[in-house]
């Protein structure tokens, strides 16, 4: 399992996962988080945000980041947190 806090960077086993994975995010005293994803570890977008704590599926990238900002990807995210388990089939 990974673990995304401030200024982490996660990069998911993708072997027997089949490109899934779960995720759990704790939004702690930072609301919302937003999880960011890259396809080469330099540049990343925003894949969605979370104003709630929640549980979901999501499609595995190579790099993923947690930020308490949409528009900078290592920006703190207080005591949130996520963790990132990949499924397998």
């Amino acid at each position: 399992m990974l673990t995304l806090e401030t200024n982490t960077v996660a990069q998911p086993n993708f072997r027997g996962a089949g490109g899934k994975g779960i995720i759990h995010v704790d939004v702690g005293d930072t609301t919302p988080l937003y999880l960011w994803g890259s396809l080469n570890g330099t540049d990343y977008v925003v894949i969605e945000d979370f104003s709630a704590d929640t549980i979901k599926e999501l499609t595995l990238c190579p790099y993923f980041r947690l930020s308490g900002s949409n528009a900078n990807s290592a920006a703190s995210v207080g005591t949130g947190k996520a963790y990132i388990q990949e499924a397998r089939g």
